[in-house]
Order: C-alpha cells, then sequence, then structure tokens
C-alpha cells in the first residue's frame, strides 16, 4: 500500500494514493480508513479501478489509515497531513 499527504489551501490536506498487492498490481474494492484524534469519527473511501484512492478536506495532524479486503490481510499506516 502506498499513500502521500499533501496540504492543500490553509485550512486542510488531502491524502492520496494507489493501493497495490505484493507485485505491484492495483488493488480496486480496498477500504480506506482515515482515523485521526483531528477528526470527528472516520473518514472512509474505496479504491477505484486503478487501485486510486483520495480523502479531501482532512484537518492537519497525525492519522492512522487502515487498508482492508476481504482475502488479504489488513495495512495501518501512519502519515501526517501537514497545514498548507
Amino acid at each position: 500500500a502506498v499513500a502521500s499527504a499533501a496540504a492543500q489551501g490553509q485550512q486542510t490536506g488531502t491524502l492520496q494514493g494507489t493501493v497495490t498487492d505484493a507485485g505491484d498490481l492495483p488493488l480496486p474494492g480496498v477500504t480506506v480508513t482515515a482515523r485521526s484524534p483531528a477528526l470527528q469519527g472516520t473518514r472512509e473511501t474505496v479504491t477505484g479501478g486503478a487501485g486510486e484512492f483520495v480523502l479531501r478536506g482532512l484537518p492537519p495532524g497525525s492519522y492512522e489509515v487502515a487498508f482492508t479486503l476481504a482475502g488479504f490481510g489488513a495495512v495501518t499506516q501512519t502519515v501526517t497531513i501537514a497545514l498548507g
């Protein structure tokens, strides 16, 4: 799994990336869940046909991002969203 964090504007950031398997093949249908003390609740999306995902409008802070897909082991990464 690959994720990148980028600042967007002055108030929020964007988390985007592409989820791939061990052979670098894109994985569609992966649930991507972001959790942070900076965020009320969680934000969630599902990867598209090329394994891509985008979560916009995230407050700056440290996020735990979980990637889950039936039949695969879950993967968790920690990323930081910076203020623009």
